[in-house]
């Protein structure tokens, strides 16, 4: 039959007994040379898939090494900024699965320090925000900023989601002064630029402010911002 798989450090499709290589995982811009699992098996459907279409191998290799995880191309997912030091991914991961791919990513980069922001919308059930809470911790973070999601309350009082994240990374491991409480999603963005050193990674995972927050990144790295920097004002 027909297979697509990882051998060693590339891909490869299997057509009966005969196997074709594809392409060196280092060379697909969106799996971070292989960090970002994820995105190794998002790759892995596409070629699949195109194969069975039938497209040249050609034409998929070179969509494979173009297409890039920029704010341009695939918005508020894993666009990554390098601030002089540290580095800061802006995605839009909202559930425990996209968030526990994320931070397995992160470590797989091995920086010095990880970060995390997290907020939930009111409309989710507390098993849902406490299991979001719950994937966190279990891939210890140096420090999560829990925020207010002012945009996304959904019925909710002011401060309750948050709380119950907090008690729950609490609950599952995380030392009350790994947590910070940001009151907006751009209020955690200065928390995490203030907190980081070189050698550090941040997460930021936004949710109704992602435009902005992309845009106030691309414009931090364009200023040549790093660690350790007044961290410039931040619009609401």
């Amino acid at each position: 039959g027909l297979a697509c798989r990882v051998v060693g450090p590339q891909i490869v499709f299997d057509q009966g007994p005969d196997t074709k290589p594809v392409l060196g995982i280092d060379s697909i811009p969106m799996t971070l040379r292989g960090a970002a699992r994820h995105n190794v098996a998002n790759a892995l459907a596409a070629v699949g898939v195109a194969m069975a279409l039938d497209l040249p191998m050609e034409a998929i290799r070179t969509g494979l090494r173009t297409f890039e995880s920029s704010p341009q191309e695939n918005p508020g997912r894993l666009n990554l900024f390098e601030l002089a030091g540290a580095t800061a991914i802006v995605d839009f991961a909202h559930n425990p699965h996209g968030v526990a791919a994320l931070l397995e990513m992160a470590r797989a980069m091995k920086p010095n320090r990880v970060l995390v922001t997290t907020g939930q919308a009111g409309d989710r059930d507390n098993e849902s925000i406490r299991s979001l809470a719950t994937a966190i911790a279990q891939t210890q973070p140096d420090r999560v900023v829990v925020k207010e999601l002012t945009d996304y309350l959904r019925g909710r009082e002011p401060g309750e989601v948050p709380a119950m994240i907090i008690d729950q990374l609490q609950k599952s491991g995380v030392a009350a002064g790994a947590i910070d409480r940001a009151d907006s999603e751009m209020d955690a963005i200065r928390r995490s630029l203030n907190w980081a050193e070189n050698g550090d990674l941040l997460l930021l995972i936004t949710h109704s402010k992602r435009s902005g927050i992309v845009s106030y990144m691309e414009k931090l790295q364009q200023s040549g911002w790093k660690p350790g920097d007044p961290v410039p004002g931040l619009s609401t």
